[in-house]
């Protein structure tokens, strides 16, 4: 089973969790883009591979994987992160 997640979709979600809302008539709301930048980069691992954000893909796919096991089966699963 494999699961494909692009690293930059993360990234783009985490950014619009913090978003500021724009300025009065189109201005740029500097003040809540200095503090999405500073939330961001608190919640952004500095190894993406330690992002919290895939364990939510990993326990989909076991689950996934799980409904299909019998009920005799072990119940493991091998997880690998491929990266290019």
């Amino acid at each position: 089973m494999v699961g494909y997640v692009h690293y930059t979709d993360v990234n783009g979600a985490r950014d619009r969790q913090f978003r500021p809302c724009p300025g009065p008539k189109g201005f740029v709301n500097y003040v809540g883009w200095e503090i999405c930048k500073k939330r961001v980069a608190q919640t952004t691992p500095k190894e993406w591979t330690e992002d919290p954000y895939f364990l939510c893909h990993l326990l989909a796919l076991a689950q996934l994987q799980e409904r299909k096991l019998k009920p005799s089966d072990p119940v493991t699963y091998t997880v690998c992160f491929l990266a290019w």
